[in-house]
């Protein structure tokens, strides 16, 4: 990691310390009327105490959260997943750049996307295509990854939208065609190919991706529908579920994500989310934390997917219920440990699984993670990154909704 803190910005820097110290101590404030509302009063489960619309307080607290993402920043213009990790992942800097975009920061953006550019004939078109899902000094590697490429191709959307600037063009049109060719014939999208490049199965959160990814309205948007009705929607819960005969049936993201994405989906989905909630004590701030885990055994506070509801709420037209998630999500932010006065967004409250029965990794509470800084800065800008697409004019017939 090339880091030029303290070599290029000084000056920046005394006036951000400054700055940073009086955003937190106005949270801490906060945080502390929380604690004590919560001392006086047992709140329910399922509620989320009321503060009142996206305030000042959260605007501070992202503001020194995209100023960790600022400095993560490389020369080569990636951030890997936290500080001096040698893993870049490509979901992370495909929000990283729709989290740039959102704070206005439109040549990091830019410095991101020309990366992915250079490698368009060599990785992108490269075999059996798709950009790898991560990559470290020794190369790309893993998974090509269906969700990820098309987080990669809603980046693009956004910067274009935002900027005028076409640049990309040639590399959005090769993810669109990628993302095309993935369609089976029963219309469900395929995950991409492994390592070996064998055909990874075909994953919920991955096909919403793709649908709002690939703009407009034809038939892979149809066929992406007939196959989500037939095959991953309870017809009793009306649910998209992650896939049938599941251990983990219903996975937060298909919730929120599902809401951003699809023209008219029913409020009543963000509601069933709340079979995600729980509460977990984060230590490294010494706050009790609510939140929305990763699937049904709450376990932890997934800081990351909480976020992203918060964006689903102020789609709904709820910003007390978006300020209310945000400030939990707030009382989270930890130092990173290497730079004095800045601070990030940790991907969990604490150890546990992910979705499904996989460990976290360490420090999982204690480390600033990409994802989740990236979601939390978009949500206190109030900025859905799948937006840009929602409004594909899907025809009432078919909305299995």
């Amino acid at each position: 990691m090339h880091c030029k803190l303290g070599q290029t910005f000084p000056c920046i820097l005394q006036l951000m310390k400054k700055w940073i110290i009086g955003a937190f101590v106005l949270i801490a404030g906060i945080c502390e009327s929380c604690r004590k509302a919560h001392e006086e009063v047992e709140v329910e489960e399922t509620l989320f105490t009321p503060v009142s619309n996206l305030d000042s307080a959260l605007i501070y607290v992202s503001d020194t959260v995209l100023f960790w993402l600022d400095s993560m920043q490389m020369e080569s213009g990636l951030i890997a997943t936290s500080y001096q990790s040698n893993l870049i992942s490509l979901y992370d800097n495909a929000l990283a750049v729709c989290a740039f975009v959102s704070a206005e920061e439109f040549g990091r953006a830019e410095h991101i996307l020309r990366f992915f550019n250079a490698r368009l004939n060599s990785e992108m078109r490269f075999g059996a295509g798709g950009y790898f899902q991560f990559r470290s000094s020794a190369g790309p590697q893993g998974n090509r990854w269906l969700g990820d490429n098309a987080w990669l191709l809603i980046a693009i959307h956004n910067y274009e939208n935002a900027t005028g600037d076409y640049q990309f063009s040639d590399m959005r049109e090769a993810l669109d065609s990628w993302i095309r060719a993935q369609q089976d014939v029963d219309g469900g999208v395929f995950g991409g190919t492994d390592i070996t490049g064998s055909v990874i199965g075909k994953v919920t959160e991955g096909m919403i991706d793709a649908f709002n990814a690939v703009q407009g309205f034809d038939a892979f948007h149809e066929g992406v529908l007939a196959y989500l009705e037939q095959e991953r929607w309870d017809a009793n819960d009306q649910l998209l579920v992650s896939w049938p005969g599941s251990n983990f049936y219903y996975a937060l993201d298909n919730f929120s994500w599902g809401y951003c994405a699809f023209e008219g989906f029913p409020f009543r989905v963000l509601d069933e989310a709340d079979r995600f909630l729980c509460t977990h004590d984060h230590l490294p701030s010494q706050q009790e934390i609510q939140g929305y885990c990763f699937d049904e055994d709450r376990d932890v506070v997934w800081l990351e997917g909480t976020s992203q509801m918060a964006i689903a709420f102020l789609k709904a037209g709820y910003p007390e219920r978006a300020n209310s998630i945000l400030h939990e999500v707030a009382k989270a932010c930890v130092y990173e440990s290497n730079w004095n006065s800045i601070k990030g967004i940790p991907y969990a409250t604490n150890s546990g699984t992910g979705y499904g029965d996989g460990l976290l990794w360490n420090n999982v509470d204690s480390q600033p993670a990409t994802a989740a800084c990236c979601w939390f800065v978009m949500a206190c800008r109030e900025f859905d990154p799948m937006r840009l697409n929602y409004g594909k004019g899907v025809p009432a017939s078919i909305r299995f909704w």
